[in-house]
């Protein structure tokens, strides 16, 4: 970024902060809605599918050389999502990060391919009991297709019981899509891959797992989470669930649940579930704000790096937030209303 661009930055955002689209004021009734996929109609989810192919088929604004790996739109967001994935996980970023993120992406859909609505979200317990029978995951072609081919030998975390699949995806529209960067199972929770934007085309792959989603993503977890008295409450709960233990929170199950590439820590935005799973993460979110807004809209907790390193500092509303070329410089202090600013949507 010039020097002239961070100079203006503060300008830019007092501006962008006093408006909504067309310069109107952020209300219920200009807000942005966005909504659970089962209550969208077929035509509707059709719509989000042809949007999502369309970032799949659009050259990426990222330098090949630079990034050998991107090859799309959509990759532009893999990439980087892999970048800044030891800053922006289990830790006080996570949460503001993810907002902006789902922003830039539900901005591409609709300004580069045509897309109408808004980013859908995936409501965990309306199928945690039945993954591959839900709309989200059927397989049919308004779904984000269905499961994996079996493969008892596909990688995976361990210590979760195995799925139903672990192979390539083999039904829906999503069926032929290619992911182009990882995979990263064995890659270190704090190090960085050597080969991190290295071009590897390879099926996207599914391992369903309902046993893990039956656990850690059901009506009571999300209940609890929606109770936490605090922020450090809050945060506990999604990285560590009702069980204290640690990925056994909804965050981490629900990646866990639909497996291989969205259990991949680095590359699973290469997923299609990958945005609707954030989506839900910050509606989550944003409900639990809603219940104490005054103490609330500035509850922070956690340092900028991974695990909250505490070689990183602590997060405070005026950390700056970094987006590759996807986005200027955010400040976490935008992000903590989605009816402020930049933001300026709901969820139904």
């Amino acid at each position: 970024m010039r020097l002239l661009d961070i100079a203006l930055l503060p300008l830019i955002t007092a501006l962008w902060a006093t408006c909504s689209v067309a310069g109107q004021q952020c209300t219920r009734e200009t807000a942005n809605v966005r909504k659970e996929w089962a209550t969208l109609t077929p035509t509707e989810r059709l719509d989000y599918i042809d949007a999502l192919h369309c970032l799949a088929d659009t050259p990426p604004t990222y330098d090949q050389a630079t990034y050998p790996g991107v090859r799309t739109r959509w990759d532009d967001f893999v990439a980087t999502h892999i970048n800044y994935t030891l800053n922006i996980h289990f830790n006080g970023l996570l949460l503001p990060w993810h907002r902006n993120f789902i922003r830039i992406w539900e901005t591409a859909l609709r300004e580069e391919c045509g897309y109408k609505g808004y980013q859908p979200y995936w409501d965990w317990p309306s199928n945690s009991l039945d993954l591959a029978g839900s709309p989200h995951f059927d397989g049919s072609e308004t779904s984000l297709s269905g499961d994996g081919e079996y493969d008892e030998s596909a990688e995976r975390d361990l210590s979760l019981p195995k799925g139903t699949g672990g192979g390539c995806v083999i039904s829906g529209p999503f069926q032929n899509h290619t992911v182009n960067m990882g995979p990263f199972y064995d890659a270190p929770g704090n190090k960085f891959p050597d080969d991190a934007f290295a071009y590897n085309p390879h099926c996207l792959r599914r391992d369903l797992n309902t046993r893990v989603s039956s656990y850690c993503n059901s009506p009571d977890v999300t209940a609890a989470l929606l109770a936490a008295p605090n922020i450090t409450t809050f945060q506990t709960i999604i990285d560590k669930g009702l069980l204290g233990v640690h990925l056994n929170g909804p965050h981490g199950c629900a990646h866990a649940s639909v497996g291989s590439v969205m259990g991949d820590l680095w590359a699973a935005v290469a997923d299609p579930a990958f945005f609707l799973h954030h989506t839900n993460l910050d509606r989550m979110w944003a409900l639990w704000q809603e219940m104490d807004e005054g103490t609330r809209r500035v509850a922070l907790n956690g340092s900028s790096g991974i695990y909250n390193s505490p070689d990183w500092p602590e997060v405070t509303l005026d950390t700056p937030m970094v987006f590759g070329e996807l986005d200027e410089v955010r400040y976490i202090r935008d992000m903590m209303d989605p009816m402020d600013g930049v933001l300026c949507y709901r969820y139904e």
